[in-house]
């Protein structure tokens, strides 16, 4: 699919914004805020909303025939942060830094929960490998 056919977001006069565009913008802004850490911050703006390149969600978007947060998208972005970091050594810094960055792109939409069970454990990493949506950072991946 074309980057000008996987769409955003739309308003309530029905303009469209792009996914590309959303996204790119998302990132200048992030690195933006963040000298330090401005490449970090870049790909988190540009994951936040990967989720949204699906037909499911354009469908969404452009009928309307569905509520509000009924087509999850968040939670993409992170398995794609999760999948690439496989792929590098694995030091302190740069586990954290993903998971860090899997935190915010995976709740960008809400609070941000505690990420530590009553053991110290990581609970909600496990929780979220768990969730059953590879398929879809898969498909995501394509664009």
């Amino acid at each position: 699919m074309p980057k000008d056919l996987l769409l955003a977001r739309k308003d309530d006069d029905g303009n469209t914004q792009t996914l590309y565009d959303h996204l790119h913008n998302t990132a200048k802004l992030a690195a933006g805020f963040e000298k330090r850490s401005s490449v970090t911050a870049f790909a988190a703006g540009l994951l936040h909303d990967s989720g949204k390149a699906t037909d499911d969600f354009k469908r969404y978007l452009l009928t309307g025939n569905r509520k509000r947060g009924e087509v999850v998208h968040a939670k993409q972005g992170a398995f794609i942060v999760d999948d690439c970091a496989a792929d590098f050594p694995s030091s302190a810094a740069s586990m954290i830094t993903a998971e860090v960055l899997e935190l915010a792109i995976a709740n960008h939409h809400g609070h941000l929960p505690d990420c530590l069970d009553a053991c110290g454990g990581t609970a909600y990493f496990r929780k979220l490998t768990g969730e059953n949506k590879k398929p879809s950072s898969t498909t995501i991946k394509k664009y």
